[in-house]
């Protein structure tokens, strides 16, 4: 049995389709990323800043969870993140030596960023009995050590299958017109 298939190809049709699919995609892969930005935002002021990986004490961390989506002709890319000072050191854990009125921060694992602050309240507030209570940290020779306690990576991780499958149907429905 011979098996014989042909197959047409209107390249005027097909460069026209191409012409349209890519704009179409183009906007609604951007619709997505805000989309899913926005939510992935949301997931980590409501669940885990707000008593899920760390505890509220004034607000300000959770009120500087903040995203935005980039977008060339080339990419598309969504950033949450925060500019608060502190927010590496929960993120990654790592030792806080007190030092001479400034608070330094050198993330344990093995990440090679450093904060710094010159608040000395924020030294002194590391030092309260509330915080040794909930054995937050331990001290050693002058130094706190604290847990890592992921908020921006521990909610992108949870969230990739979700963002995943967005993108996906994203791609489909432009496909599919």
């Amino acid at each position: 049995m011979n098996e014989n298939f042909i197959v047409t190809i209107y390249v005027k049709a097909a460069q026209d389709w191409l012409r349209g699919f890519a704009p179409r995609l183009y906007g609604r892969m951007l619709t997505t990323m805000k989309r899913m930005a926005i939510v992935t935002q949301t997931m980590v002021k409501e669940y885990k800043l707000s008593g899920q990986v760390l505890k509220v004490r004034t607000g300000t961390l959770r009120r500087s969870i903040n995203q935005k989506v980039y977008s060339d002709a080339k990419e598309i890319r969504a950033v949450v993140g925060t500019n608060v000072p502190y927010a590496g050191i929960h993120e990654y854990g790592g030792i806080v030596p007190a030092v001479s009125g400034k608070l330094m921060v050198f993330p344990a694992s093995g990440v090679e960023q450093k904060f710094l602050t010159a608040r000395g309240s924020l030294r002194k507030r590391y030092k309260t009995a509330k915080f040794r209570e909930l054995s937050v940290f331990t001290m050693k020779h002058k130094q706190f050590t604290l847990p890592e306690l992921s908020f921006l990576r521990s909610t992108l991780k949870e969230m990739s299958p979700l963002i995943e499958e967005s993108i996906r149907r994203t791609t489909m429905d432009a496909i599919q017109g």
